[in-house]
């Protein structure tokens, strides 16, 4: 039996209850994070930040955190950086960004 869309919107909402602690999990990958707020209803996509195409892979320079909620993307190719939407933001720990970084 299908779900109803009240159904599915309570179980949204619960699932973002549970972000906080996603975006605190070290063991969780930066990547994983990420599908967890795109499966969200109220996901932004990212594809949409600037012209970015979906489902292509980007060389990320760096991430450059200047907020709580602010963190800028550097990209090699061509050279240019977006504003990461800011429920993305909220889920990427100072050690995800140090690890994007270092590599």
């Amino acid at each position: 039996m299908p779900i109803s869309l009240l159904e599915y919107l309570r179980a949204d909402r619960e699932d973002r209850k549970v972000e906080p602690c996603a975006a605190r999990n070290e063991e969780l990958t930066l990547e994983f994070k990420f599908r967890c707020v795109n499966l969200s209803i109220w996901a932004e996509p990212l594809g949409f930040c600037y012209q970015l195409i979906p489902e292509v892979e980007y060389a990320i320079t760096r991430l450059e955190r200047v907020g709580r909620t602010i963190i800028f993307v550097h990209f090699v190719d061509p050279v240019r950086e977006y504003l990461l939407p800011r429920r993305y933001a909220n889920m990427a720990s100072q050690k995800d960004i140090e690890r994007i970084n270092s590599g």
